[in-house]
């Protein structure tokens, strides 16, 4: 079964199917909410489980999940050694949360924030109210709205084969220049949403009451409302987009992050049409691995956004060899010369 969504597609709000499965259990506890996080992309091993905050329709916090837990093994000498640290979740994993509430109001606004280091790109978010609504979010929005993205191997309707993109989320900004925190008004992504349906999908870009990637936590927070009204602390009523921002809602591009060791050596070959080496290249806010389209004969340099036509009988100036994993320049001896690839890992998409 399927589960409608509103998401961007080609510049424009419209429907997306997404399978239902990817909705996480219900709560043990049955004023408590569920939710899902699916990871496209982590630049080390595991990434950090975001921290999650929810809040009512008035935007007052009614719960969270706190991913800060302690961690006990046997110390080997018939003691106990125990230390806190971060839930981790892995590349193309998901990880199951009960969202903690101290009412079974429906939690219409949600914070993901990063409160450490070890970011993640979020494929998708699923969550499931105390009464049984469904929403859900995919990370297609990070490029519309001009923040950074990646690929991602998550099928997220098994009748189309659409793929998500992901938005990362970082604290310290070296595994992926992401947001700090993402909020949400979760009612805006379902199909019955008049305000957003048939919109330029940058239109949720520029109001904040919708769909805000914070570059700081403390950031001002927004609610949608069609009325303006006095709201205490951190709490602002969305009036539309701001005069400093973009007409997609993007930041200023931030200067180049040198990539981790593990990122910088790992290769994407994908073999899906409609993940893009030329949109990977194109954009300024795309971050992540070097990536091969094999349907469009090309690879993305993700270092310099250098996009490269891929080695064949009709490509003889520089190329990237797809058998070697490495750049083929001309060069003015008559022998050539031995190409040295630099990648510890190759990883296909299919």
């Amino acid at each position: 079964m399927s589960f409608d969504i509103l998401g961007p597609v080609s510049g424009v709000v419209t429907i997306v199917s997404f399978v239902l499965s990817f909705f996480p259990p219900a709560p043990k506890t049955p004023k408590n909410s569920s939710m899902r996080l699916g990871v496209g992309m982590n630049a080390a091993a595991e990434g950090n489980v975001p921290r999650v905050l929810v809040y009512n329709s008035d935007h007052a916090n009614i719960g969270g999940y706190n991913p800060n837990k302690r961690f006990c093994s046997s110390n080997g000498w018939g003691g106990t050694t125990c230390y806190d640290r971060y839930e981790k979740v892995g590349r193309g994993q998901f990880v199951d949360l009960e969202i903690f509430q101290t009412s079974n109001q429906q939690p219409q606004y949600i914070m993901l924030e990063q409160v450490d280091n070890d970011g993640i790109c979020l494929a998708y978010a699923t969550h499931t109210w105390p009464d049984g609504n469904k929403f859900a979010w995919i990370g297609d929005w990070a490029e519309t709205c001009g923040r950074h993205w990646y690929h991602s191997d998550v099928v997220i309707d098994n009748k189309s084969g659409k793929k998500t993109k992901c938005a990362w989320l970082d604290k310290d900004k070296t595994d992926g220049q992401g947001a700090v925190a993402l909020h949400l008004y979760m009612p805006a992504f379902a199909p019955n949403f008049g305000a957003g349906k048939g919109k330029p999908a940058n239109w949720y870009c520029g109001h904040k009451g919708l769909l805000h990637f914070l570059d700081k936590a403390d950031e001002q927070l927004y609610m949608w409302r069609t009325s303006a009204r006095s709201l205490p602390g951190r709490r602002s009523v969305d009036e539309g987009p701001e005069a400093n921002q973009t007409a997609g809602g993007s930041v200023p591009v931030p200067p180049a992050r040198v990539r981790s060791e593990a990122m910088a050596t790992e290769l994407i070959v994908s073999h899906d049409p409609a993940q893009s080496a030329a949109d990977l290249c194109n954009s300024p806010y795309s971050f992540g691995p070097d990536f091969v389209s094999v349907p469009e004969q090309l690879a993305c340099d993700m270092d310099s956004h250098t996009l490269w036509p891929l080695c064949s009988a009709n490509v003889t100036g520089s190329c990237f060899d797809l058998d070697k994993k490495a750049p083929r320049i001309p060069s003015d001896s008559p022998q050539e010369r031995e190409l040295v690839s630099v990648y510890q890992k190759v990883t296909e998409w299919k």
